[in-house]
């Protein structure tokens, strides 16, 4: 089976006391990515830091972008995508943490079925000392075991008016779609576009395993 070349998109800012959790997670995948690419939005605090003192860790590229001015999340996201030089590029938020398998299986989808376009997981959601909540993602809007098995169908439109399925950090998508996917219209959340493209542009599966925790904290956008 052919390795697809990975990248993990990272945007930060003021992510200091929620990136220790990541960066620990990621360096722990079972799969390391083939580049780790960041764009840091105007951090104040010791993010920076931080993240220099990752890429000294690990083995792998480390890319660290310093944005000149605030462009907001989603502009930031739409920069970081584009940077990216990997076959697939996996979305990741600076508040969470991954499972150690979450790239593995992920880019094993990929790599075993050339016909998709997209790739989402479950997420287990956390508080924001990473205690586990009650509900998966799924469970928490309604995602339901009969609806997965449609969407994996192909029957993705009725679900996708109804819910947002798949927030950013669960989704990797194929890089070869960023001609259509970017720029991001301003009225959109990046998630929510590139899932909504990519279902009409591609087949887009959805994986039941949960292999990210989502954390839930009041500082969120």
């Amino acid at each position: 089976m052919p390795k697809v070349k990975i990248s993990i998109a990272l945007c930060t800012y003021n992510s200091s006391r929620w990136l220790p959790d990541l960066l620990d997670s990621l360096k722990r995948q079972t799969r390391s990515p083939d580049e780790l690419v960041i764009c840091d939005d105007g951090s104040s605090d010791a993010t920076l830091d931080l993240l220099r003192e990752f890429s000294a860790r690990v083995s792998w590229p480390v890319r660290i972008e310093q944005n000149d001015r605030n462009l907001g999340y989603t502009k930031n996201f739409e920069k970081v995508i584009g940077l990216c030089s990997g076959e697939a590029i996996f979305l990741c938020d600076h508040d969470d943490r991954w499972h150690p398998k979450k790239v593995e299986r992920m880019a094993n989808a990929l790599a075993e079925d050339s016909s998709l376009g997209m790739i989402f997981c479950n997420a287990a959601l956390v508080d924001e000392n990473l205690a586990p909540l009650e509900a998966s993602a799924w469970e928490r809007t309604d995602f339901t075991p009969k609806e997965v098995e449609a969407f994996n169908r192909g029957e993705t439109l009725p679900i996708l008016l109804k819910k947002m399925v798949s927030p950013g950090m669960t989704m990797a998508f194929r890089a070869r779609y960023r001609q259509w996917l970017l720029p991001i219209p301003r009225e959109w959340v990046h998630d929510g576009w590139i899932l909504f493209l990519l279902a009409a542009l591609s087949r887009v599966r959805a994986l039941p395993e949960i292999l990210v925790d989502y954390r839930i904290h009041g500082k969120q956008n």
